[in-house]
């Protein structure tokens, strides 16, 4: 069996553009994005999934979901995830922004589950609404939050000048 080992897409050339469905299984070892992704259709992350790629851009205008107890890393130097206007976030598990990478949500957001910030950026274009967890570690969060009944974390070196925190 090969359970244990982790699957890689690489996009080594341009962008893959998905208009369908992208599916990763349940699983701890992970599946691999790395390049330039824009999906107007469904990525649905079932395991501990990776956009981990230095420098690319993943734009969301479709929907994502992410699985309970799974992870999305958004991993690199200036990777960006961009989660736009009119699509669908279902995270039910955590988004984990690393150093050096940014998480932008580019609409009103309500974050009910875990949201990390470990050295990397939340910009938000719409108020977030917390009743999750927010943690940043040395991050810059950019942006209007409002902790309604969820626990923000704020540690480290974090650079929020340009933050409004409604508790």
């Amino acid at each position: 069996s090969h359970a244990s080992w982790a699957s890689y897409l690489n996009i080594t050339n341009g962008t893959l553009t998905n208009t369908g469905t992208i599916t990763t299984a349940a699983s701890n070892t992970g599946a691999h994005i790395r390049g330039n992704l824009t999906s107007s259709g469904t990525l649905t992350f079932n395991g501990n999934t990776y956009f981990d790629k230095a420098g690319a851009a993943y734009i969301n205008s479709g929907t994502l979901a992410i699985a309970a107890s799974k992870t999305l890393f958004v991993q690199g130097a200036s990777t960006t995830l961009n989660i736009q206007s009119g699509s669908t976030l279902n995270n039910s598990g955590t988004i984990q922004v690393d150093t050096g990478s940014t998480l932008t949500l580019g609409y009103a957001y309500t974050n009910a589950n875990a949201i990390n910030l470990n050295a990397g950026n939340l910009t938000l274009s719409g108020t977030l609404t917390n009743t999750g967890t927010l943690t940043s570690s040395t991050g810059a969060i950019t942006g209007t939050i409002n902790n309604t009944t969820g626990t923000i974390n704020l540690t480290g070196d974090t650079n929020n000048a340009s933050l409004t925190l409604n508790n």
